[in-house]
């Protein structure tokens, strides 16, 4: 367990960013359906890789 923390933290950092940019663009003047799109499989991605 302990030598997956440091791959563990990576990924909460990466989740972390993504949704920021999620919130962000969802909060801005235009919503961009390309990179929303983009980043919910950024995040699909991560999240399959994390198990």
């Amino acid at each position: 367990m302990h030598e997956e923390l440091p791959k563990m933290r990576d990924q909460h950092i990466a989740r972390k960013k993504i949704h920021d940019e999620l919130h962000n663009l969802s909060q801005g003047d235009r919503f961009e359906d390309a990179k929303a799109q983009q980043l919910v499989d950024q995040l699909a991605k991560l999240e399959k890789d994390s198990t």
